[in-house]
């Protein structure tokens, strides 16, 4: 798991059964995604559903998945 904190809430990219998974907070909004770097080139380049509504590309997470928390 992968996860990076923003004015949004948590936001986290779960490998599951299926692969990859974007998450806010509790729900699992996008995926599967093959890598986790894909999840989160989906996710900061802005073409992803965001449940919240907006551009999730705003948030401020990093583009590169080795700069989030594990």
């Amino acid at each position: 798991m992968f996860w990076f904190k923003t004015r949004a809430g948590m936001m986290r990219i779960i490998r599951d059964s299926r692969g990859w998974m974007l998450w806010l907070d509790d729900d699992c909004f996008d995926g599967p995604f093959p890598t986790a770097q894909q999840a989160c080139d989906q996710l900061t380049g802005g073409h992803t559903p965001w449940v919240a509504g907006g551009d999730p590309s705003l948030l401020g997470c990093p583009d590169s998945i080795e700069d989030w928390c594990r």
